[in-house]
């Protein structure tokens, strides 16, 4: 039931493509989830990956220094841990940076001895990170299937949704149905609307139109309203109508005459009609635009990236800034060269942090 007297001509019919749009920036928010789980990835992977070769055959060294050790707990639970440890094995000695991320809720302090790998005696660890390395594990297990996982229900969206456009784009016979609209905003001049086939209420479905469009709209004996769409026999997924009728590809004597039924319809129903006849325009694709979003993301991480950096280097209080000391370490050596003066001018009197040390992974550069 489509609430309305409107029948569509008896031969198939298209609509323009893109009737049915992927989700409102779409590449916007798979590039940030991309690009939060990449550094999440980057950031704890390692870390994790020498724990669990350490895990395999553990040795706790005895002749050990653990220096400039310190846990932060964020958020009530989220625990970062860092420390210098300095131990020597077999006759010779070894320095390491260690950090570590886990999840615990605990009070005071941890007690941790220096735990490496008797194959490999140069990768270390507290003795802390042995014990949380499945606690670990599953943390970063948990935030990729938020980051990768959401990322990746986003471009299966934004297929599905190409996929029924270049359905409806083709010559088929199509249905009227009723649908239910969720949500209306307005996105740079254009409205972008959210929907759902009245009967089945997923998948919820978005579509915009171009400016000054509006939505066909049918209503029910109970005066609710309805968006008029089509469904086509190559797709199952519904495309919504717009008011002038210039989505689907009638003929202009077609298009008047349907507006004209549905501009007597509203008369009998509100005392005057809602429907004004339009010409049928042409639809821009919006790749460029999509592709400009996607440059302006990866520009603001990378300014915020350089922001952090500059901070680090001239005004932070903590020589030691977890953040800081990896966009150092991977500037080129002369600028690194440079920031690393620029501490040790404000910290000379502590170690080197990550970044500017030396082989023994204290001096300064």
């Amino acid at each position: 039931m489509s609430y309305t007297n409107l029948t569509l001509p008896d031969r198939p019919l298209k609509l323009t493509p893109g009737s049915i749009s992927p989700p409102g920036a779409a590449l916007f928010m798979v590039l940030v989830l991309l690009v939060i789980g990449g550094f999440l990835a980057w950031w704890q992977g390692p870390d994790i990956w020498r724990d669990w070769q350490i895990s395999q055959n553990p040795v706790t060294v005895e002749d050990s220094d653990v220096r400039n050790g310190q846990c932060t707990t964020r958020k009530a639970f989220f625990t970062d841990c860092e420390a210098h440890v300095a131990y020597n094995y077999e006759g010779r000695h070894y320095e390491s940076d260690i950090k570590l991320m886990f999840v615990d809720i605990h009070s005071g302090d941890y007690w941790v001895d220096v735990v490496i790998s008797a194959d490999k005696p140069h990768l270390a660890t507290l003795s802390l990170g042995v014990e949380k390395i499945w606690n670990r594990i599953f943390m970063l297990a948990a935030f990729a299937l938020l980051f990768f996982g959401g990322a990746a229900a986003i471009l299966w969206q934004q297929l599905r949704a190409g996929k029924a456009s270049r359905a409806l784009a083709q010559p088929s016979r199509l249905t009227l149905l009723p649908l239910v609209i969720t949500n209306m905003q307005q996105l740079r001049g254009k409205t972008q609307i959210s929907y759902h086939d009245k009967y089945q209420p997923k998948p919820v479905l978005t579509t915009t139109l171009r400016k000054g469009d509006d939505p066909l709209m049918v209503w029910d004996d109970q005066g609710n309203g309805y968006g008029l769409g089509v469904r086509g026999t190559g797709s199952r997924l519904p495309a919504l109508l717009d008011r002038a009728l210039t989505r689907i590809d009638l003929t202009d004597q077609e298009r008047r005459e349907a507006l004209a039924l549905l501009d007597r319809e509203e008369a009998e129903k509100f005392g005057q009609a809602q429907h004004s006849e339009a010409p049928a325009k042409k639809r821009g694709g919006g790749a460029l635009r999509n592709l400009l979003a996607g440059l302006g993301v990866i520009l603001f991480f990378v300014l915020a990236a350089l922001g952090w950096w500059l901070w680090y280097v001239t005004g932070s209080s903590d020589s030691h800034d977890p953040i800081g000391m990896e966009i150092n370490a991977m500037m080129p050596e002369p600028v690194n060269l440079w920031a690393c003066g620029k501490l040790e001018q404000r910290f000379g009197d502590r170690n080197a942090p990550y970044g500017c040390t030396m082989d023994d992974h204290v001096s300064w550069k």
